[in-house]
């Protein structure tokens, strides 16, 4: 453990004692088998790369070309024995031979490292460590091990993929980059003695939260085009409360919106400003902006080899394009200026932009590289929403700011592990807690979104919601329950369609009851479960009730089983009038359908899991209570019979 910590925090020290005063410290090569763990424990996961080398030996054209991503996400300060591997966990672990469990730090963070095919479907944890404090200088050595082990199994690591704060900018620039001047930007790096480049890809959905962030601050910005204000968004989201007169569907959903810089707002500014709304005037400027930004973000975000346009694949056929498009964007950024007239990158504020800067000169190198050896490539494989579906997995129910703990993590991953079939999966995993699918890609962050309603429901645990008497006291309780569940879902879903998705401004003709009404925080719009909601929630109800009263129940997998039967029973009906969006945000076989469906199923499974249980322990007193009542008969031997 000690030369694993000198080797991470100082490496010229333990270069200089192992070389200059010969003190016998083991090489880089040691340190890496010492990184590494089996059956899926902290550390570098020996048999998902013995796995991956197989699989590349198969198939090279699908896994000889990787991206690499990281993230740390927090956890709960909490040393707990795990029964299946018989120790503590929730020490500082760096590997099988790099525990911290003799001393006294107990870990806050976990690193996780993911592996994500450049070209084939697959994507799979490859290592994680449970880390305090954790420097740059950590960082930075044990994402070199981890580079170094991939590189001399063959695998060719095109991106490094990760969120943008400032631990990350200084370990990249610790490996070679450069993102001081934003007009000269070095955006990759190589290993030493290696002439191999890793192309540094920061996640674009951050980036553009943080500049809708830096603009909601400043107020006010300058483009060639005119003045962009974040008034005008400001205004457009109350605009069913300035306007009560106004009646266009898309307006009155404005309130739902979550991220602001989207098509679905450039496009309601340029209708009311053509309306010749009186609070629009001017705002042409704003429109271009989120234009420009929200193309780069589907160039950077393209997931489905059969779209066209700029959510389509980068090909050969579109390349000059798509590379025109970067570079007209990086212009463009470059010529934004604040209100003292100087420009964005030179103030203050251009820590902001610097982000889609590195992502716009690393995949103009990267992409025409990769098209070299493929055919096509979508770019979301260099976004990191891997690791927030990883965190979303792992959570405990109970609160979305609840922090997990280290057992917790294990669980999981061995959970994970087992599905693919790299640790044995006849060791039962305790995963009540694991509510949300590993593939919740509509969440898109790890923050925790604002409900815009509000919060005037209560919850009925308890009742049964297809009796006659609940239906006669709410007057059709599935519409107040999928109420229930829309407020949560949006507490999770960033997609802005998938959350208009979910409402209706249209109750049905006979709706008199003013308790089903989802109203808008501070505003007058007000909202009911779309038709597509309170369908799924009814089959979630049908579903749920048919597998407590015939089938097997089993809280580990109870709540994967009602998303199951959920999916199988609505199929890829278009219930929420998704329309073209389905195809759009196609991954794979899953899109933002899917991945509602179970998203719905999941929640109101979490609202009727007191009910559940408290059904199965009425069952089990029933069984406890007939088993110890049983009659029994007393049986004698006929020679005991005849004395």
């Amino acid at each position: 453990m000690f030369s694993l910590t000198l080797h991470l925090n100082d490496p010229l020290s333990y270069k200089y004692l192992r070389k200059e005063t010969k003190l016998p410290l083991p090489g880089p090569r040691r340190l890496r088998q010492w990184l590494k763990s089996d059956c899926g424990g902290p550390g570098i996961i020996s048999s998902v790369l013995k796995a991956l080398i197989q699989k590349k030996l198969t198939f090279p054209q699908l896994y000889t070309q990787v991206s690499l991503s990281l993230d740390t996400f927090p956890i709960e300060q909490r040393v707990a024995y795990d029964s299946h591997r018989n120790e503590l966990v929730g020490f500082v672990n760096l590997g099988k031979w790099g525990t911290g469990s003799g001393s006294q730090d107990v870990a806050n963070e976990v690193l996780l490292f993911m592996l994500v095919g450049a070209v084939g479907h697959w994507k799979v944890p490859i290592a994680y460590f449970y880390v305090k404090s954790l420097t740059p200088q950590a960082q930075k050595q044990l994402l070199i091990h981890i580079l170094h082990e991939l590189c001399e199994n063959s695998f060719e690591v095109v991106a490094v993929s990760m969120d943008r704060c400032p631990r990350n900018e200084e370990m990249c620039t610790m490996l070679g980059c450069a993102f001081t001047d934003p007009c000269e930007l070095q955006t990759h790096f190589s290993l030493p003695n290696r002439d191999h480049r890793h192309y540094v890809v920061f996640d674009v959905g951050h980036e553009l939260q943080t500049i809708s962030d830096m603009i909601d601050e400043l107020g006010t910005i300058l483009s060639p085009e005119g003045i962009i204000t974040w008034q005008y968004i400001t205004d457009l989201i109350n605009v069913s409360r300035m306007c009560p007169l106004v009646r266009d569907m898309k307006l009155l959903k404005m309130p739902l919106l979550c991220n602001k810089l989207s098509d679905t707002v450039a496009n309601a500014l340029q209708f009311i400003q053509e309306v010749h709304y009186e609070n629009c005037h001017g705002s042409q400027a704003i429109i271009t902006f989120i234009q420009i930004l929200g193309r780069l973000f589907d160039i950077c975000n393209s997931s489905s080899v059969r779209l066209q346009g700029d959510k389509g694949p980068v090909n050969h056929n579109n390349l000059e394009q798509k590379l025109q498009v970067l570079q007209e964007t990086r212009e463009y950024l470059l010529s934004l200026t604040t209100c003292d007239s100087d420009f964005l990158f030179q103030s203050s504020s251009a820590w902001c932009i610097v982000g889609l800067l590195v992502n716009i000169a690393s995949l103009s190198e990267l992409l025409p590289r990769l098209l070299m050896d493929h055919d096509c490539i979508t770019t979301y494989r260099f976004r990191t929403h891997r690791h927030k579906e990883f965190y979303n997995c792992v959570r405990r129910t109970g609160g979305s700011d609840i922090k997990p703990t280290a057992l917790d993590i294990n669980h999981t991953m061995e959970q994970l592990l087992s599905q693919c079939g790299f640790v044995d999966p006849n060791v039962e995993s305790d995963l009540s807690f694991l509510h949300l699918s590993l593939e919740q890609s509509t969440t898109d962050s790890l923050r925790h979104i604002s409900n815009p309603f509000e919060e005037t429901s209560i919850k009925l645990c308890y009742h049964v919601y297809r009796s006659s008497l609940l239906d006669a006291m709410l007057h059709n309780p599935e519409t107040y329950i999928a109420g229930w569940v829309v407020r949560e879902a949006f507490k999770q879903l960033s997609c802005n369609k998938c959350r208009w998705a979910l409402v209706s401004c249209n109750p049905p003709q006979d709706f008199t009851n003013a308790y089903h009404l989802l109203q808008v925080n501070g505003g007058i719009a007000h909202f009911v479960p779309s038709t597509g909601t309170v369908r799924t929630v009814q089959t979630a109800e049908k579903e749920l009730g048919y597998t407590l009263k015939y089938g097997r129940y089993k809280p580990s997998i109870c709540a994967l089983m009602l998303e199951h039967h959920v999916l199988s029973s609505l199929g890829p009906t278009d219930l929420f009038n998704l329309k073209e969006h389905m195809a759009q945000t196609e991954q794979g076989i899953d899109n933002h359908h899917f991945q509602l469906l179970r998203l719905i199923a999941s929640l109101y499974y979490a609202l009727r899991e007191p009910y559940i249980k408290s059904i199965k322990q009425a069952y089990h007193r029933a069984f406890v209570k007939q088993t110890l009542t049983r009659p029994f008969e007393l049986y004698f031997h006929s020679d005991m019979v005849s004395t």
